[in-house]
């Protein structure tokens, strides 16, 4: 199964922010009881509000969800591109507690930044 979603956000510092991609209604797809693996690819796109400058991210993850419901990242997040013509500018991936696999982005304290996250979730599994 697949799934896609577009999500945007701003920063308007150099403190990490986290974007939560399929978090609401149907789309809160990774939590769960049962046991669930799948891919989460993230194509990050940031743009300066008053510098014009803009960075991008291609970043990949594999995950799984135990029984248990534990969510936890296999291996380290990949970073196929990374094109930055501001390099205080950072974008990650993470799984936290809820559980969620989020997009963690970094401004600087100098400029807000606009963000924009194209998002796919791939899992073998039914349950999505």
């Amino acid at each position: 199964m697949r799934l896609q979603k577009t999500v945007r956000s701003f920063t308007i510092d150099a403190n990490p922010s986290q974007i939560n991609v399929f978090d609401t209604g149907v789309d809160k797809l990774i939590e769960g009881a049962g046991f669930l693996s799948g891919v989460f690819v993230a194509e990050v796109m940031a743009r300066g509000a008053t510098s014009g400058s803009v960075n991008c991210y291609r970043l990949a993850v594999h995950f799984k969800r135990t029984i248990g419901g534990v969510l936890s990242l296999v291996g380290t997040v990949g970073s196929g591109l990374t094109c930055e013509e501001d390099a205080a500018w950072d974008a990650t991936l993470i799984a936290d507690t809820d559980p969620d696999i989020m997009v963690e982005v970094t401004g600087d304290a100098a400029e807000t930044v606009e963000w924009t996250v194209f998002a796919s979730l791939f899992s073998d599994s039914e349950e999505i």
